[in-house]
């Protein structure tokens, strides 16, 4: 994301948003959310989005986001239709305590490297 002089993320106001895909790809991973704390699940989301909105200024926006941060806008955005990520699982054995989320990211990640070591 965008940062400040002083490294700190800048905030970004969003009135109104509309969100559409631009892919059909997803991007899968281990969501949490303040809402419910101590746990995270396994949500798959669209992989880059277009968002159309009005700033604090009332100005119309538009811009496209990919990766994390089309993720978290889209986690965000859910708010405001009074969803959490628990909404978006379409895997329900896939919600854990954050310390399990925390073994099988390792696990994922230890795969990972074990393949691209073996290439």
């Amino acid at each position: 994301g965008e940062e400040d002089e002083q490294g700190r993320p800048q905030l970004r106001v969003l009135i109104n948003p509309e969100i559409k895909a631009l892919t059909e790809d997803t991007l899968g991973m281990y969501e949490g959310c303040l809402s419910i704390p101590g746990l995270r699940g396994w949500v798959d989301r669209p992989a880059a989005v277009s968002v159309k909105a009005y700033d604090q200024r009332g100005e119309r926006v538009e811009f496209a986001l990919e990766g994390f941060p089309a993720v978290v806008i889209q986690h965000e955005c859910d708010h405001l239709q009074g969803k959490l990520f628990i909404d978006r699982m379409t895997d329900t054995t896939k919600l854990a305590y954050e310390e399990e989320a925390e073994r099988f990211l390792s696990a994922d990640l230890d795969e990972d490297e074990e393949e691209t070591a073996e290439s």
